[in-house]
Formats: structure tokens, C-alpha cells, sequence
């Protein structure tokens, strides 16, 4: 992997890092069903493991762009990702 893949990958994983561990203390102080957590836990895990599959596959055939997908999220999930990067 090179140096900015690398860089990526760490980004990547630092950052699925936070999202479990805020989503973790979540848990911890709410009264949640164990089903519940594990269901989330295995949601961002495939999450985080395709889109590290992604990179490494962008490594392996150059820097091509990833292909897009058509995707409708809820308006409160839309309100969030409009205010990430600003």
C-alpha cells in the first residue's frame, strides 16, 4: 500500500474506531437489548469492512473512481451527512 493509502487506511479506521466507541458509551448508559447492539456492531462492521476492501482495491487498480450508488437516506440521517466537511 503506499504512504496516502496507508494514511487512508489509518483515517478509516481511526475513524470507525470513534463511531463504535460513541455508539458503545451509547449503549453502555441506555437500557438497550443485547440483540440490538449486536445488530449494530455487525452492521458497521460490514460497513467498515467494505469500504476497506474498496481502498484496497483502488490500490490494486490504480486510482480509479469508485463506482456510485443511487441511495435515498432518511431526512434525519440527510441532515447529519449535510453538515459533515462543513
Amino acid at each position: 500500500m503506499t504512504d496516502a493509502r496507508t494514511a487512508t487506511a489509518a483515517e478509516l479506521d481511526r475513524f470507525f474506531r470513534e463511531v463504535v466507541l460513541c455508539l458503545g458509551g451509547i449503549f453502555a448508559t441506555q437500557d438497550c437489548a443485547d440483540d440490538l447492539v449486536w445488530q449494530a456492531m455487525k452492521s458497521l462492521d460490514r460497513i467498515y469492512q467494505r469500504n476497506r476492501a474498496r481502498l484496497l482495491e483502488r490500490e490494486a487498480a490504480g486510482d480509479n473512481e469508485p463506482p456510485t450508488r443511487r441511495v435515498e437516506p432518511h431526512p434525519a440521517v440527510e441532515d447529519v451527512l449535510s453538515r459533515i466537511g462543513r
